[in-house]
């Protein structure tokens, strides 16, 4: 007989993708939260990928040695966890980014200084400092309780965790901006060029510190940003991308997010903006075939859905399933199935309006008024935030990507898309959507994380 409990995680498990579907779809479709997005574009020379991508290259290695960037933990609590004991510290730091003359402008003043909690583990007697995993934010993360309550547990392995809050966000959030959602898509570029930069400076320090192994990861777009930082690093680290999409493209332009996006605003910026955008586009110019799939001229979007079956706008990986093609990848890459229903009796319960649900959630999938608008924001995104754009990891086999069989978030291709680029990494696979997944999966995200930093070389 199923225990409660039991009964919880099978329905949770079996309704992942309806729980995050509707709930995007009932929230922002009504108006209750602003959406992503509402000032359009913004400026998006802030973040010229080519200069940057050079400027990071050359100012890491030198950067990381400038003794004027300190930092000064403040001890804030303490516990155990087990038999291990642990200490909490806290700090913060002016970002990298602040000295950018370019980008400086258009970071909100609130954003411009760091903050980073640091759970430390104490060192056994006679043993080194042992290895620490850095946890960046996923979107709308507030604070620090989240990596927290993921990383806490990871003490007893002896296992530190440093989590750092990004721009936008808890103690760096604008005051003028609204809960989570970024007013531009110029802040999320900015959010993630800030976030490698800080990144690497941790990292740095923990290795400084004697740290001998040391990780990164993150939930969902804390897992892009970490694939970016764990390819900018000059050494090798461990890497933990969770629920996480090779660009932020799938997440916005076809997952659930696209539910809480200002298309309107976006639509009269496609057609207003559109040969603006496209010439950055060309200056930041193109290493893979990505961008070529999201590339669509902002004037034949209907001919591109006619001809391809595809609507215009549509990520790379989305586009092999909306043509009825199954991915297929290395071994361990294929996706489960959901559970079955002949043990279910439960889900036989709400097997009928969850059908009934998930088809009217799908029809609003459907709706394309703003195609120009998706290819537009689809080209962004391609453009900047694409973690196959940077160098790979030094170490990919150290690499564990985790993703949802049920994820509405972040399609499975786009998991797929992520392990691919990163050869010689492992994909594997939790039941349920991309809520349920954080909620119930935590020690599966845990195990990931240990089991990566082990891969490292001795």
């Amino acid at each position: 007989m199923s225990t409660p409990k039991g009964v919880i995680y099978s329905i949770a498990e079996r309704t992942g993708k309806l729980v995050d579907l509707t709930y995007s779809s009932l929230v922002h479709q009504l108006g209750l939260t602003p959406p992503f997005f509402k000032e359009g574009l913004g400026q998006l020379d802030v973040v010229d990928f080519h200069n940057d991508l050079v400027t990071l290259r050359d100012w890491l290695p030198t950067a990381l040695d400038d003794p004027d960037r300190r930092l000064d933990w403040v001890q804030t609590d303490a516990g155990r966890v087990g038999s291990r004991q642990y200490r909490v510290y806290r700090a913060s730091f002016e970002s990298p980014v602040a000295r950018d003359s370019r980008a400086a402008h258009a970071l909100p003043a609130e954003s411009r200084t760091a903050h980073a909690l640091w759970i430390a583990p104490d060192p056994l007697p006679g043993q080194a400092p042992g290895p620490c995993t850095l946890q960046l934010a996923a979107t709308g993360d507030h604070g620090f309780a989240r990596r927290t309550r993921l990383g806490l547990p990871l003490v007893e392995k002896g296992i530190g965790t440093i989590a750092l809050e990004s721009p936008y966000y808890g103690l760096r959030k604008p005051a003028q901006q609204r809960g989570a959602k970024l007013a531009r898509v110029s802040d999320l570029l900015l959010l993630g060029r800030a976030t490698i930069e800080e990144g690497a400076l941790l990292l740095d320090w923990l290795r400084r510190q004697g740290h001998g192994r040391l990780g990164v990861g993150g939930l969902s777009m804390g897992g892009v940003h970490a694939s970016m930082v764990a390819g900018m690093y000059p050494g090798a680290v461990a890497l933990t991308p969770l629920l996480a999409p090779r660009s932020a493209a799938s997440a916005y332009c076809t997952g659930a997010l696209r539910h809480a996006t200002a298309w309107p605003r976006l639509a009269a910026e496609a057609e207003g903006r559109g040969p603006e955008v496209r010439e950055q586009l060309a200056r930041a110019g193109r290493a893979t075939d990505a961008l070529r799939a999201a590339r669509y001229l902002l004037d034949e979007t209907d001919g591109e859905t006619a001809r391809t079956g595809v609507p215009a706008g549509t990520a790379p990986g989305r586009a092999a399933e909306a043509r009825g093609s199954e991915a297929t990848g290395t071994q361990g890459t294929e996706v489960p199935s959901p559970p079955g229903t002949a043990d279910g009796g439960v889900w036989a319960g709400v097997g009928g309006l969850a059908e009934r649900l998930l088809k009217w959630v799908a029809m609003l999938e459907r709706r394309e008024e703003h195609a120009a608008a998706v290819a537009l924001l689809a080209q962004v995104l391609e453009a900047f935030t694409d973690v196959s754009r940077f160098p790979r990891p030094r170490c990919p086999e150290a690499a564990i990507v985790v993703g949802a069989t049920e994820d509405a978030y972040v399609c499975r291709e786009a998991v797929l898309d992520l392990h691919h680029f990163l050869e010689g990494s492992e994909v594997r696979w939790v039941p349920g959507g991309h809520v349920s997944s954080f909620l119930l999966h935590q020690e599966a995200f845990r195990s990931a994380i240990a089991d990566s930093l082990a891969r490292l070389p001795a």
